[in-house]
């Protein structure tokens, strides 16, 4: 998929594939400030003052999560967008990528910048990495300007390309050693018959 050039910065495969069965597309917020503020906000990409909010009370651990359920994903690229202030905007940020959702290897760590100040969309390169990943998250890393420690995003999405289906390669795997367990037991059922 490629990324972006122009107005349309959040055009990646959750804008596209967040209704899809595959790829299947989660998003996993670590906690909520209130429904209101509720993670679908994040896919209403054309109200750039709709946006998911963190609880306060988990301060700068909060995080964002996107999982790829049925497949891998190599990124290349993500955007991110903050609620329209300036000055409760995420300002530094981790981007992380994992295939358990336990343990993250660093795919950008961004320092304060005003990238997001007002609704802006921070369009990002990721440090390549060779393998594909199931699961993506971002974390704030410092208050904003007015001291808020609870993380604001009206957007998000992701960019690279799919690896394999990972519920296919298992069904496909069972299905070969089905096949190749009548295949032996046909072969010495044969053997058997010429032997007699």
């Amino acid at each position: 998929m490629n990324f972006p050039i122009g107005q349309d910065k959040l055009s990646g495969i959750i804008r596209r594939y967040a209704d899809h069965k595959f790829p299947r597309i989660e998003l996993l917020p670590s906690s909520t400030e209130d429904p209101m503020y509720g993670v679908n906000n994040i896919l209403l990409y054309d109200d750039n003052d709709a946006h998911w909010a963190s609880a306060r009370s988990e301060g700068l651990q909060a995080s964002l999560v996107v999982k790829i359920c049925n497949a891998t994903f190599y990124i290349t690229h993500y955007s991110i967008r903050s609620h329209h202030s300036d000055r409760n905007y995420i300002r530094k940020w981790t981007f992380e990528g994992s295939d358990d959702n336990i343990n993250y290897v660093m795919l950008d760590d961004r320092p304060i910048n005003t990238d997001l100040i007002n609704s802006g969309i921070g369009q990002y390169e990721v440090n390549p990495e060779r393998k594909g990943f199931r699961y993506f998250r971002v974390m704030q890393r410092v208050a904003t300007i007015e001291q808020e420690v609870n993380m604001r995003i009206s957007g998000f999405d992701l960019y690279g390309t799919y690896g394999i289906d990972i519920t296919k390669k298992v069904k496909m795997i069972n299905s070969f050693s089905n096949s190749l367990f009548v295949y032996i037991l046909i072969v010495m059922s044969e053997t058997e018959e010429t032997k007699q």
